[in-house]
């Protein structure tokens, strides 16, 4: 008997080793493939327009200064108005030029070094706001804006301020609007007849009143 089952043992071991060699096989080809992890992606940051929208602010872009543009209630005219130029040729003595009655601009002395041509140049429409030449141009001592509230709807203890504007397309004539990017503290005069406030540089400014 026990010869037997030796017989038979001997006669298994073979197909044993087959089937396990087939199990074997059959383990490694089902095993998944080895997978390389992607590189992560970096983010790319958000769009200056999408920020904007984020944070609910509008955002002009100066050379590669990204300024942000505040909205502002501007001091109206009562009347539209046209628009009108004054000019005049200003030296390191300083001077002054006037629109009418309407607005003064003072230039002290040691502001320019040589003589300058300044221009005040009346935007149309109903905001008071005006563009100053020579553009872009950056001055030793600031220079003094005197604007008249003759003929607007300035109302004494409202909050005025100069600001700056880049350019007339961010005024909105229609709801009496206006993006700016910069503001300059002023002072009414005590009969509420005039606002004064200072610039340091040209191109664009007005009056805001929030």
């Amino acid at each position: 008997m026990l010869a037997i089952i030796r017989s038979a043992a001997r006669r298994l071991r073979p197909a044993a080793l087959i089937g396990a060699a087939l199990v074997s096989t059959t383990l490694t080809a089902c095993a998944p493939e080895s997978t390389v992890a992607p590189a992560p992606v970096e983010a790319s940051a958000p769009s200056q327009s999408l920020l904007g929208g984020l944070l609910g602010t509008v955002g002009s872009t100066v050379g590669n200064t990204v300024q942000t543009l505040s909205s502002v209630t501007g001091l109206l005219r009562l009347t539209p108005q046209p628009a009108a130029e004054v000019t005049a040729r200003i030296g390191s003595q300083g001077g002054t030029l006037s629109l009418g009655n309407e607005i003064t601009l003072t230039v002290p002395k040691g502001a320019v070094r040589g003589n300058t041509t300044f221009a005040i140049k009346r935007i149309p429409g109903l905001i008071v706001a005006y563009d100053f030449e020579p553009h872009g141009t950056t001055f030793d001592k600031p220079l003094i804006i005197e604007q008249s509230t003759n003929g607007t709807n300035f109302t004494a203890g409202a909050n005025v301020r100069g600001a700056y504007f880049p350019n007339a397309g961010l005024l909105n004539q229609l709801l009496g609007r206006a993006l700016v990017t910069e503001f300059r503290p002023a002072t009414v005069s005590p009969n509420g007849q005039t606002i004064r406030f200072t610039v340091e540089h040209f191109s664009g400014y007005m009056v805001s009143m929030d």
